[in-house]
């Protein structure tokens, strides 16, 4: 997601034809001066960035404690904060400046770039040979990609999504995620959900054949708290190929006590534990369809993103500890300084969306969606979102700690990822496609 000699091909891609495979020439690089990823193996100019040098190491983790923090003796290098944000301009997104202009108290403690993405060696395999494979027909049609992101060294916006969308994770998970909505003055109301998924796209050694379903993965979540959410059940049959079939979602009221598709789970239509401060594409930051966007990739920069968050995934620590009145807790959030690719998304000309315009910041090392500005139908900065981002070193693999998205109209925030009361998520879960069905969901509803 960086920098590298502002690899700027801006592409706008939205064209209806098939989008050849890089050259081989362009493949070899990656694990040379390219990562397994795709990243700009080295540091940048002024050393702030270092090196890639192979990321956390695998380790396993005491289910019962989590994750312990790597870098918990590093120090913060700077303060970024209302009185002085004008000095880091040129490293902070439109977002970013914005959020300073708004909120006195909001700060950004800035320290050492820790370069500590990592994967399974399995994935590393899969991306080199999605980067001879894998071929984007429009902007829903993936063929040919398995495991990891698609398009390692991508050439149009919509390839950069796609690497966010079929970023490694896990091949499965199961745990609890819970989200706020939070008031203007920092009142907010947890709404507590049990979730399992089944990422077939993730699973290392196979095959595209092996995908003929075409099933991206499975997702299903139960509504625990609060009681007047309480029994909501959703289904989700996330597709590959979505020109070939589209998304798949059931929802299951308690009133009604039955099972419906449910069409619009999906786009701009708004989730359920959000309190229409979110969108249903706005889910992991951004999921579902691209089709209502043009997608242009803008090149690289080094910008300050939520980085190494252990703080935020710290085991015991209360909803009250995260959240505060205009923003999260900041003091116990981290930036670093890292390369980022920026896609830009403007809507179609002939469709519709709650956002004009989107800028998307992905980390270089992960392809995971850092931070989101969106803009309203007036072109004016609505809300943005940010992912606070860590190496879960048993997977190995980067996750979202915490997932926020600020309102800058009505002054509330929404925050996802208060799990640290819950056991860690269980990211070895592994289920059969049997659970994930209408049928098997009307049953565990009626219990």
């Amino acid at each position: 997601m960086k920098l590298a000699g502002l690899i700027a091909l801006s592409l706008t891609l939205l064209s209806p034809a098939i989008l050849a495979k890089v050259p081989q020439q362009e493949a070899d690089r990656l694990g040379r001066d390219l990562t397994p990823m795709g990243a700009q193996r080295a540091g940048n100019a002024d050393g702030s960035i270092p090196e890639w040098s192979g990321g956390l190491k695998q380790k396993a983790i005491d289910p019962q404690k989590g994750y312990s923090n790597p870098y918990a003796a590093d120090k913060p290098l700077f303060t970024i904060n209302a009185a002085n944000y004008t000095q880091y301009k040129d490293r902070l997104t439109a977002g970013q400046l914005d959020t300073f202009r708004r909120y006195k108290t909001y700060t950004m403690k800035v320290y050492p770039t820790r370069r500590s993405a990592a994967y399974p060696q399995g994935v590393y395999d899969a991306v080199k040979k999605n980067a001879q494979r894998a071929v984007l027909e429009g902007t829903d049609s993936l063929r040919d990609a398995v495991t990891g992101p698609a398009f390692p060294i991508p050439r149009t916006g919509a390839e950069a999504i796609w690497n966010h969308k079929t970023k490694y994770v896990a091949p499965g998970l199961e745990g609890y995620y819970n989200a706020a909505v939070v008031t203007r003055s920092g009142d907010f109301e947890i709404t507590r959900v049990l979730r399992y998924a089944k990422l077939k796209y993730n699973q290392i050694g196979i095959e595209p054949a092996d995908l003929k379903d075409n099933i991206f993965l499975y997702y299903l979540t139960y509504v625990l708290s609060p009681p007047r959410l309480a029994g909501n059940i959703v289904l989700v049959h996330q597709t590959i190929d979505q020109l070939r079939e589209p998304n798949m979602a059931w929802s299951y009221n308690p009133g009604q006590r039955r099972v419906r598709r449910a069409p619009e789970l999906g786009y701009d239509n708004p989730t359920l534990a959000t309190d229409s401060l979110g969108t249903h594409d706005q889910i992991d930051i951004y999921n579902g369809a691209l089709d209502r966007y043009d997608w242009k990739l803008q090149g690289k920069r080094e910008v300050y993103i939520p980085y190494n968050s252990y703080k935020l995934e710290e085991r015991g620590l209360q909803p009250r500890d995260v959240i505060r009145p205009a923003h999260l807790n900041q003091d116990l959030a981290r930036y670093e300084l890292h390369r980022v690719w920026v896609v830009e998304a403007t809507v179609r000309q002939g469709t519709t969306h709650l956002y004009k315009r989107r800028t998307f910041y992905l980390d270089e090392d992960s392809w995971y969606i850092a931070y989101v500005d969106c803009y309203d139908t007036r072109d004016q900065l609505w809300r943005v979102q940010e992912g606070h981002l860590m190496t879960a070193y048993d997977l190995p693999a980067v996750v979202a700690a915490i997932e926020s998205g600020y309102d800058f109209v009505n002054g509330r925030y929404v925050v996802a990822g208060l799990d640290n009361l819950e056991k860690p998520t269980n990211y070895r879960w592994q289920g059969e496609d049997g659970f994930f069905t209408p049928a098997a969901m009307r049953r565990s509803g009626l219990r």
